[in-house]
């Protein structure tokens, strides 16, 4: 008489379920049924598709991707009965992601940036936390910045972890090592932070000194460019260094540091005022006793007023400054031909005086004003105009040539 498998189906070992981690081995099962004529069996995986048609179920050392439900069917022509087992495989988290993906942000000072969630495949559930900079920053899922101030621009990095140790922790991060790291970088301008270095902001010098360089700074996210503008609002450089070395009266004025980046255009301008002092010495000429004494700048301006018994002065040599007008040095003309007056210039402190001296050494007139009128034969030949003050008897010479054709 024929016989199903009814109740008899049975498995060895017995038990119907199995927690194990990832990588342990779990014995064979087998499964086994009292049939007449004798059953044949199938277990199928948790997706219900055939694993194998044999009584012994060999899943060996297991993986993440064998948990679920296998069943054991066993038939004859008779009937067919089935029994299930249940096997569980714990894992720590192997990847980790980050929702939205985006892993660099550049926020404008207060603005906020969306919650960022990070996410693992755990068994049993992780359970996550949030570093910045190395430093314990926040615990659970999402990182939430709000009203993001400069001092929160650094790394942030998740870390997910569950019971199955440290082994199995893998920290978010987006280099090529394959880890996901969370950047979040704080736009700002220069603001108020603009400053020198040294913090002077006037000068005083005198000419032929040499003038340190001085450095532009600020707190910019992303970082300023620097430019320094000269007294006539022209660039002197594109660098957050002013380097003007040794000074000449020519670069007596106000410079300009200014500080930009992307920041809505944000600028701030700090003004260096450059005093150049082109004095060489002091002159004193004292005044009649009772008298007030007069004291006076660069500029000639008066400055003070004293019964003291001296008036002092700030003077200077006509140096490298004479000068010629017309400028020319050089002058080719017909006997009887009128030659145009030619006036020297010097800039002196106090005033130089002018002598003007012929071809033979001898003076031609103490004035600053050549005036030879209609040329004749006896005038060709070299002038030379000395200005000359207190001050060393400074005194600078330009040679005038003047050819006259003999016709």
């Amino acid at each position: 008489m024929g016989d199903g498998p009814g109740s008899s189906i049975a498995i060895s070992p017995p038990n119907t379920t199995y927690t194990r981690t990832e990588g342990d081995t779990l014995p064979d099962i087998t499964c086994t049924a009292d049939c007449r004529p004798d059953c044949t069996f199938v277990w199928t995986r948790p997706d219900n598709t055939n694993f194998t048609v044999s009584p012994v179920l060999s899943l060996g050392q297991l993986d993440r991707s064998e948990h679920g439900t296998y069943r054991c069917t066993a038939r004859n022509i008779v009937g067919e009965s089935t029994i299930s087992i249940s096997i569980t495989v714990q894992y720590g988290p192997s990847t980790v992601h980050l929702t939205p993906s985006t892993v660099t942000y550049t926020p404008t000072e207060g603005q906020t940036i969306p919650t960022i969630t990070c996410s693992a495949d755990c068994n049993p559930a992780c359970t996550y936390s949030w570093t910045k900079d190395g430093q314990s920053y926040t615990t659970g899922s999402g990182l939430q910045l709000t009203n993001t101030q400069r001092g929160q621009t650094g790394v942030y990095r998740c870390t997910s972890s569950n019971v199955h140790g440290s082994a199995a922790t893998v920290d978010a991060s987006v280099t090529v090592y394959c880890t996901y790291e969370q950047y979040i970088f704080i736009a700002d301008g220069p603001g108020t932070s603009i400053a020198l270095s040294p913090p002077d902001t006037t000068y005083t010098r005198t000419e032929g000194d040499t003038l340190p360089d001085i450095t532009c700074t600020a707190d910019c996210r992303p970082d300023c460019t620097f430019v320094w503008t000269r007294p006539d609002n022209t660039n002197f450089t594109v660098s957050p260094v002013l380097s003007l070395g040794q000074l000449d009266r020519s670069e007596h004025g106000t410079y300009r540091c200014i500080a930009r980046n992307v920041v809505g255009e944000s600028a701030i301008v700090t003004s260096v005022i450059c005093t150049i002092n082109c004095e060489k010495k002091w002159f004193t000429v004292y005044s009649l006793p009772g008298m007030f004494t007069h004291f006076y700048n660069r500029n000639r301006n008066l400055i003070m007023l004293s019964n003291h018994l001296f008036q002092m002065y700030i003077v200077d040599g006509p140096g490298i400054v004479i000068a010629l007008s017309p400028p020319d040095t050089t002058y080719t003309r017909t006997e009887g031909d009128t030659l145009p007056d030619i006036t020297c210039t010097a800039d002196c402190r106090p005033d130089c005086t002018f002598v003007w001296t012929r071809p033979d050494n001898t003076n031609f007139t103490v004035s600053p004003v050549l005036s030879l009128g209609q040329l004749d034969r006896s005038k060709h030949g070299t002038y030379i105009c000395i200005a000359r003050n207190v001050v060393g008897e400074s005194t600078k010479t330009t040679v005038l040539s003047y050819s006259v054709s003999h016709l």
